[in-house]
């Protein structure tokens, strides 16, 4: 009975691990299965091995199940977490049962491979220090020497991919020199010539490809993509022949849709640097039908774009083109420099309707933008130096203009000094009629005041009788006249109707001509104001282009003629030129501080000078304060806004607090108010002066007045803000101060300062008001004390 049992027993155990043995063999199975298929164009796994992946990792989880370990466990722990990496959307599931496996397996024979996948794992989830750490400790470990070339060449893929190239070619070199007969040889060699590639250094990345071409015992896959970085290496090269040659052997060799996508735009470019533009423009379109929403056809859309701008200039059909590379694959390499590329074309597309003399800022933003656009990231330096020196050839059409509205003015404002004294004539006239009308009231009168203006003759007063006779001359038909009627007669109507037509017009009253005269008067007065107003305008953009326009244009070439190398001579000329037509421009320090070697600071001369008068006068505050004063008064109209600022400020403190005149420092303070953006100078002012009162109570007083007293020196808001706090500090926190008024620094648009933070809001002391003289000084005006 014994027997039966434990044959029983035997026969359960052979079943059962028959039945692991099976489950385990579907699962391989599924996974080779699904490996073996080619990845789509888009670089991920299709449909059909996902379900197969899919299927190993449910073969594998059923081994797994078991609540005992065997020998199949670790090989179903390290084929599940592969298939959950391999499939595309696992990666952490992957990076959990990898942890687990070398956790619990030390001795699984799997145990140095699940090291290498789980860095690629931690790579895939964003934590490449991690991934590198793991592989350099695993690297260090002599156990793990058979591994080191896998290791060694996946640490050299992910310096690539992080355009450390000089990293990677240390871990290349390593496994060259170190592991010579090791199946990674190879593959390094191939990852050396990539790394070439991504240098730019062309000819020894094709090198290096050729070598691995010609070699025997390398995978068909391997040379097919030797193949591809070599015929892409010869398109840099501009070997664009032997390039397309190649690439078509390649397209008839290849098998795997995703390298196909990628022969196919490569074959696309090296068409267009043939000049076989129409075949290209056909491939390209298939190209983007038969790859959707992939790497290549939206690397195939980019290359389209640049075709279309740099070849054909249409600007329409480039823009449409980049705008594509980012819908086709928002993560293609191509996406952020595209939108670069389409937002510049935008811009460029504005430009048809700009004219300086219609907006000069809109002629000169469009002009530098392009400029810009060009330089990057088109890399067109000379469209760019072409747009400036359209910036500087414009100034000749607003000159032209300013010139032949100067010499049309002067004939203008004669002719309108003749109209008014001819209607200065009538008005006499008039006048002299109306006395004579008053003598003689004859019906005649009337007559002969119209025929005045019939006689085309208003400086010379005729006499009634004289008019008279001069009337009736001009009634009466000429000779001539009636001879051309004789010859033939025509009918009755037309006869009528050629004697209306034949009458002489009535001659037009006085009062008439005047209206006439005076409307000519309006519109040659509106055209001289008009003509006026746009001379003051051309004026103004003269100016602009000699103090900034024209410097900051030739700056701008001569600093990409500096950038381009070999130019100097160009530079040289440039700034001959600057010097001596611009001498005290910003633009012509800059760029001789750049031609000594210098960093080019744009620093304008009269305000770096103001900025140094500034800085001394602040300087002379507590041994010569009527100097400061002296100096500031003659910086409180400067053109610059900073200046203009601290100046003012620095004046109204001094009055308010060291001198005590408020009515001094009243229009200083106004204009620190008044300015814009003057931040936190504004906030500050505010909390003693509201724009109308000042609002000082003794102990304020004393404490700004310390305070002024100890940052006289200085013009910025951190001395008085050191100087309060130090006196908070000295006075202690139970003090209780009031409080100045409310502070209205949201209203200013700065950030209100520091000062007097610290006064806590209690029911303010009776405000002292500090008398304010009656008289003003001779250089302000100020208001009476209130």
């Amino acid at each position: 009975m014994r027997k039966y049992r434990l044959l029983l027993c035997c026969v359960l155990l052979l079943g059962f691990s028959c039945g692991l043995n099976n489950t385990m063999y579907n699962a391989r199975k599924y996974f080779n299965d699904a490996k073996s298929r080619p990845l789509t164009a888009n670089g991920r796994p299709s449909s059909q091995a996902v379900d197969e992946y899919t299927k190993a990792i449910k073969k594998c989880g059923i081994i797994l199940s078991s609540k005992k370990r065997n020998a199949k466990t670790d090989d179903a722990l390290y084929l599940m977490a592969q298939a959950l990496y391999l499939k595309g959307n696992s990666a952490f599931q992957a990076k959990d049962q990898f942890e687990a496996l070398i956790a619990g397996f030390p001795d699984s024979p799997f145990y140095g491979e699940s090291h290498i996948w789980l860095a690629r794992v931690l790579r895939e989830i964003n934590q490449p220090e991690q991934a590198e750490d793991l592989l350099e400790d695993f690297i260090r470990d002599p156990l793990q020497k058979k591994l080191h070339p896998k290791a060694l060449l996946t640490l050299a893929d992910f310096e690539i991919k992080d355009k450390d190239y000089h990293r990677a070619q240390y871990w290349l070199e390593k496994i060259i020199t170190d592991y010579p007969k090791s199946r990674e040889y190879r593959e390094a060699h191939f990852l050396f010539g990539k790394n070439y590639y991504d240098q730019q250094e062309y000819p020894a990345s094709l090198q290096e490809f050729e070598k691995i071409i010609d070699s025997r015992n390398i995978s068909k896959e391997m040379k097919l993509d030797a193949k591809y970085y070599a015929a892409l290496n010869l398109y840099e090269l501009k070997r664009y022949d032997e390039g397309l040659k190649l690439v078509r052997k390649l397209l008839k060799d290849e098998y795997r849709p995703e390298s196909i996508s990628q022969a196919s735009v490569l074959r696309v470019r090296l068409l267009f640097a043939t000049g076989q533009d129409e075949e290209a423009l056909k491939l390209a379109e298939n190209v983007s039908k038969d790859y959707p929403r992939t790497a290549s056809s939206a690397a195939n859309q980019y290359f389209l774009g640049e075709y279309y701008f740099y070849r054909l200039g249409d600007l329409e059909k480039a823009g449409v083109a980049y705008n594509k590379v980012r819908s086709e694959l928002v993560g293609s390499p191509y996406s952020e420099i595209s939108q670069r590329k389409n937002t510049a074309v935008n811009q460029l597309k504005q430009g048809s309707g700009v004219n300086p003399r219609a907006g000069l800022q809109e002629y000169l933003d469009y002009h530098l933008a392009a400029a810009e656009n060009y330089l990057s990231p088109f890399d067109l330096p000379d469209s760019a130096l072409m747009l400036y020196q359209r910036l500087i050839d414009s100034q000749a059409g607003i000159q032209a203009e300013h010139d032949s509205l100067f010499l049309l003015l002067p004939g203008l404002e004669a002719e309108l000094d003749s109209l008014s004294l001819v209607l200065s004539e009538l008005a006499l006239q008039d006048s002299l009629d109306a006395v004579k009308a008053g003598e003689q009231p004859k019906p005649e009168t009337t007559l002969a005041a119209d025929s005045l203006v019939v006689a085309d003759s208003l400086f010379t007063r005729l006499d009634a009788e004289q008019a008279a006779d001069s009337t009736a001359v001009a009634s009466e038909p000429d000779k001539q006249e009636l001879e051309v009627l004789e010859p033939d007669i025509p009918p009755a109507d037309s006869l009528a109707a050629g004697l209306e037509g034949s009458q002489e017009p009535k001659p037009e009253s006085a009062a008439e001509r005047r209206r006439k005269l005076e409307a000519e008067k309006a519109a040659l007065q509106t055209r001289i104001n008009q003509c006026g107003t746009r001379l003051e305008d051309l004026a103004e953009m003269l100016r602009r282009y000699s103090a900034e326009i024209i410097p900051m244009a030739m700056f701008s070439k001569a600093s990409i003629h500096n950038r381009r190398g070999g130019q100097q001579e160009r530079v040289q000329e440039i700034y001959a030129g600057m010097e001596e037509q611009y001498p005290r421009s910003k633009y012509t320090n800059a760029l001789a501080s750049m031609l000594r070697g210098e960093p080019a600071r744009l620093i304008d001369p009269e305000e770096d000078a103001e900025e140094k008068a500034l800085d001394h006068a602040l300087g002379l505050s507590e041994a010569a304060p009527d100097s400061m004063v002296a100096i500031l008064g003659g910086l409180t109209e400067s053109q610059y806004h900073s200046v203009k600022l601290r100046a003012n400020f620095r004046l109204g403190w001094h009055y308010t607090f060291a001198a005590g005149d408020t009515a001094r420092a009243r229009p200083y303070l106004e204009e620190v108010l008044k300015l814009e953006q003057s931040g936190d100078y504004a906030s500050l002012t505010r909390r003693f002066f509201n724009g109308k009162d000042f609002s000082l109570n003794q102990d304020l007083l004393e404490r700004w007045q310390a305070a002024a007293k100890s940052s006289a020196a200085a013009d910025t808001l951190a001395a008085v803000d050191d100087s309060l706090k130090a006196q908070e500090e000295e006075k202690g926190s139970a003090d209780q101060n009031p409080e100045l008024i409310q502070d209205q620094s949201a209203q200013d648009g700065g950030k209100a300062p520091a000062v007097d933070d610290d006064i806590p809001t209690e029911t303010p002391e009776e405000p002292i008001t500090v008398p304010e003289p009656v008289e003003a000084p001779s250089d302000k005006q100020t208001e009476p004390q209130e």
